[in-house]
């Protein structure tokens, strides 16, 4: 049985490179990020976020200027609706933020963003990837699970304006993904 992915194009943005782009019908320029995408982000950014958490433009175009750092969009009609946000310094690397338009949330994208991702980061020597998540963000926390990150740690009232715990995961980027074990015939 194969999981049917939603209709949809990915883009992966190496700081200081390319987009190494899988798509055909986006205009990939050469100035990385283009200053569109990052725009877009920030936009995601403050739909998805309180805004005393959420990055500003800026914030995330300084960071992707950075050659240790890759930004995952997923786009739907031509419109980015959701991204991640890594820094790596191989073999490490963090999942800094992702985000979904809530309007197109709980269709699989956030799992094609993570896979990507961890997809991009593999071939540039990475093997494995941290992320803090708050304890109770359920939703993110189902993902993340789906995604094969285990929980190895709690840092507690990490989130102070929210009073919550952050859980630290990671995930091996060699384990098994969703898509390969729902392939298999596999429960996740």
């Amino acid at each position: 049985m194969s999981v049917k992915k939603p209709s949809c194009e990915l883009f992966s943005f190496c700081g200081g490179a390319s987009p190494l782009c899988r798509g055909s019908h986006w205009s990939c320029s050469s100035e990385c990020p283009p200053v569109e995408v990052c725009e877009s982000i920030g936009a995601l950014e403050r739909l998805c976020f309180p805004p005393v958490s959420s990055w500003s433009t800026e914030q995330i175009s300084g960071l992707l200027q950075e050659g240790a750092s890759l930004a995952t969009v997923v786009l739907v009609e031509r419109r980015i609706v959701g991204y991640a946000l890594y820094r790596s310094v191989p073999p490490e690397s963090e999942l800094l933020r992702i985000a979904i338009d809530p309007r197109f949330q709980g269709e699989g994208y956030g799992r094609l963003l993570i896979e990507d991702g961890l997809s991009v980061l593999g071939s540039r020597g990475v093997s494995c990837v941290f992320l803090e998540v708050a304890s109770k963000n359920e939703a993110a926390l189902a993902l993340y699970r789906a995604a094969k990150f285990l929980e190895i740690g709690r840092r507690e009232n990490y989130y102070e304006q929210l009073s919550d715990d952050a859980i630290v995961m990671k995930r091996d980027i060699n384990a098994m993904s969703y898509s390969d074990s729902a392939r298999l015939g596999k429960n996740v």
